[in-house]
């Protein structure tokens, strides 16, 4: 009797007026809380054993929480104001790794490029002899008459543009023998029937298996070095496509030389299609429908790899299934930008936009495109940055795996689109990847979403996740995955999706829209538009597991959610789950741990029992419609919820506030 008369009482609703501005220090009063108190302990969690790499932004989020809406707006307006230039996404990568580079800021690092290239009367020809001179083949004087008859077929703007970016390799070539020692010494591979040049799987197996290669490989790498030659590097491309801005030519012109570092190719209006397989240092392409069969990819041979494609509808497409292509870095430094045309990216291993153990970037910058992958691609990274930028048209994403703004171990993965109304698709029809929780569905790890390698049930060697991210300007654009997806964090990771603009639907499994497990942290940022969140399984629309942190903020709109048990500010196992609609006439349809709830871990007598579990819900303005099985969440009230199955110990609390 006494336990039931107990749930009455938490289980119940307070009319009271809710100002907006303070709806979330309301609710937390309502349970005795404050935003200084509601929040994970350091020393609790220190309890459940160490995890290695773990990155800032983690660490800012996981202690913080309310830091999470001023976060993601301003890491993705900072995103959308570097999406147009290499030089700045490095930048924006190196922020996000937590590490404090930015060359170019005070000084200019290409200035001796500079100099030296003013001073050329024939800037490609010295370039040229400067490249096969430091790879061990000074050219005699019969091939620098070859090299000079291509040369003068060159215009001179473009030739000037090609020889700054050869000269500039020169330096990335250093810094990544810093950053990588002898690693690219030990995996001289190609891929090919070998797979990986990597040293580790790229297949992401439950459980995970323990490489000592890989845990040796990423105690080794210096990411400061990596990401220097990167930045230095994307300036000079950079400046290179700057030069050629009001560049345009109806001419047919061509030039190839082939160095130890891979081949470098000017060509000019024609349609032209390029090798199945090619090794390139660097390709500049003046126009024409071109079509690409294996282009800007870096290898422990290749250290660097650029393509610049000025115009033109072309078509990258690589059909070797263990290639790697179209800005793929692994062990080094593939940028591609693609200037104009409707163009369309397809397969790969891993690329359009992958930094695996290096620095990976595609920059799109006008047109309808459609991108389809299979895993690692479309802004994906472990140890280093893989970006996909694109800045305008109507967009077709599709993938299966590790995709869309994806971070694994010291990696920053961001797929980040300016404008049009776009469609993001992590394959949930063809299980190739079935999820440990359900084999129904794929494992998506996609669409914003940063996951490390848990281990406390094998080996004790766990590695903290990355950071993901996905963010959308604007435009109507739709959602869809399995599960980890739009904003979802695993093992100290961070994945967050942000879309600041727009009526969008989002569609999802589990751990989906704003939610993580595991020491991790997801975050789902709508800043406005009348939007539909779906969500079939569990956790999901702000809902944190295992010491967790999920937060869904919703600007406003007229929204539906439908969501599932564990969601809508769910908090499970002392995980923090948040949900906050700052405005508009909305629709929940939910039931289970839902509507601000909070859940204890499964364990009777244990620490965890002391510590805190929470879930909030927060819904501001309008006239909003609530589930009629939980007949005490209504406009203009506060209520409170007890833990499912039992009286509460103390430490799960769960609070929810409709201000109108």
């Amino acid at each position: 009797m006494r336990r039931l008369l107990l749930a009455a009482l938490l289980a119940c609703s307070i009319p009271l007026p809710v100002r907006a501005e303070d709806s979330l220090d309301r609710a937390l009063a309502q349970i005795g809380l404050t935003k200084q108190t509601a929040r994970f302990d350091p020393g609790d969690m220190s309890n459940f054993g160490p995890t290695e790499l773990k990155l800032p932004l983690f660490e800012a989020l996981i202690w913080d929480p309310w830091k999470a809406p001023s976060y993601s707006e301003a890491i993705a307006r900072h995103a959308l104001g570097a999406a147009g230039s290499l030089h700045q996404l490095t930048w924006l990568g190196a922020n996000r790794l937590g590490r404090s580079l930015r060359r170019g800021w005070l000084d200019d690092p290409l200035e001796g490029i500079k100099k030296t290239l003013d001073a050329q009367a024939t800037p490609l020809d010295y370039a040229f002899i400067d490249l096969l001179t430091r790879t061990g083949h000074p050219p005699s004087e019969a091939e620098k008459a070859a090299i000079r008859k291509q040369a003068e077929t060159i215009p001179p703007e473009v030739g000037k543009a090609a020889a700054s970016i050869i000269l500039e390799t020169r330096g990335a070539e250093k810094w990544r023998r810093l950053a990588l020692g002898d690693l690219a010494d030990r995996y001289p591979g190609e891929g090919g029937d070998k797979g990986s040049t990597l040293p580790f799987d790229l297949e992401r197996g439950e459980p995970p298996r323990f490489d000592t290669r890989m845990h040796e490989a990423l105690h080794q790498v210096d990411l400061n070095f990596l990401i220097a030659g990167a930045e230095d590097l994307a300036l000079a491309v950079d400046r290179a496509i700057a030069s050629l801005k009001d560049f345009t030519t109806d001419k047919d012109f061509r030039l190839r030389v082939d160095t130890d570092l891979g081949a470098v190719i000017i060509k000019g209006a024609a349609n032209d299609t390029y090798p199945e397989s090619l090794n390139a240092l660097l390709v500049i392409d003046c126009g024409g429908n071109d079509r690409y069969g294996q282009v800007a990819a870096s290898s422990p041979k290749t250290p660097c790899s650029v393509l610049i494609d000025l115009a033109g509808d072309d078509t990258y497409d690589c059909r070797a299934k263990d290639a790697a292509a179209f800005g793929a870095g692994e062990m080094g430094y593939a940028f591609l930008v693609d200037c104009a045309g409707n163009d369309t990216y397809r397969g790969g291993r891993a690329g359009q936009g992958a930094g695996l153990f290096g620095v990976g970037l595609l920059l799109d910058k006008a047109g309808n495109e459609q991108y389809v992958g299979r895993q690692w691609c479309q802004g994906a990274a472990q140890v280093g940055i893989g970006i996909l930028s694109d800045l305008g048209g109507d967009d077709r994403y599709e993938c299966y795996q590790c995709a869309q703004g994806f971070g694994a171990t010291l990696g920053m993965g961001a797929l980040l689109d300016a404008t049009g109304a776009d469609t993001y698709v992590a394959n949930d029809t063809d299980i190739a990847y079935p999820s440990p929780q359900t084999k129904e569905h794929n494992c998506s790890l996609a669409q914003g979403c940063g996951d490390g390698r848990r281990a406390d049930y094998i080996d004790g060697h766990s590695l903290a996740g990355g950071v993901g991210l996905l963010v959308d300007g604007a435009g109507d654009d739709h959602y869809s995955c399995g599960l980890f997806g739009q904003g979802a964090g695993y093992w100290c990771g961070v994945g967050m999706l942000a879309d600041l603009g727009g009526s969008d639907e989002y569609k999802g499994v589990w751990y989906t829209q704003a939610s993580a497990a595991h020491f991790a942290v997801g975050i789902l940022l709508d800043t406005e538009g009348h939007d539909h969140y779906l969500a079939t399984h569990n956790m999901a629309q702000g809902a944190g597991h295992d010491f967790s942190l999920g937060f869904l903020i919703d600007g406003g709109g007229n929204d539906l959610y439908e969501a599932p048990n564990l969601s809508l500010g769910g908090g499970n196992a002392n995980g923090i789950g948040i949900f906050w609609d700052r405005g508009g006439d909305d629709t929940y349809r939910s039931s289970g741990t839902t509507l601000g709830k909070g859940n204890p871990a499964e364990q009777p007598a244990s620490l965890r029992n002391l510590m805190l579990c929470l879930g909030v819900f927060i819904d501001e303005g309008g006239k909003d419609t609530y589930p009629e099985a939980l007949p005490f969440t209504k406009d203009g009230s506060i209520w409170t919820q007890p833990p499912a199955g039992q009286p509460p110990v103390g430490a799960e609390k769960g609070v929810g506030v409709d201000a109108e």
